[in-house]
């Protein structure tokens, strides 16, 4: 099954975090894995990386980005983000 949704850019923290939420649940991910959104006045996140909408990026401590999860079906994707996420942690 695929997950698409198209929203419009978020124009307070509030509506992005609720967004990130919506898309956790939604894809059920397992609820030990963060989801983190940037600051939608800076945008920085998307600046930084260029942020595509049907991505997950993992970044780690130090900022850098290791390790990028194109959406394609969420059976797969739940998989592969257990599967590589405890790593991460």
């Amino acid at each position: 099954m695929k997950w698409s949704v198209e929203w419009p850019r978020p124009k307070t923290l509030s509506q992005r975090m609720h967004y990130a939420a919506t898309c956790s649940r939604d894809l059920e991910l397992p609820e030990d894995v963060p989801v983190y959104v940037d600051d939608t006045a800076t945008d920085a996140f998307n600046e930084a990386f260029k942020a595509w909408p049907t991505c997950y990026y993992l970044v780690d401590r130090d900022g850098r980005l290791v390790y990028i999860l194109e959406v394609l079906a969420n059976k797969m994707m739940r998989r592969e983000l257990t599967t590589i996420l405890p790593s991460f942690l």
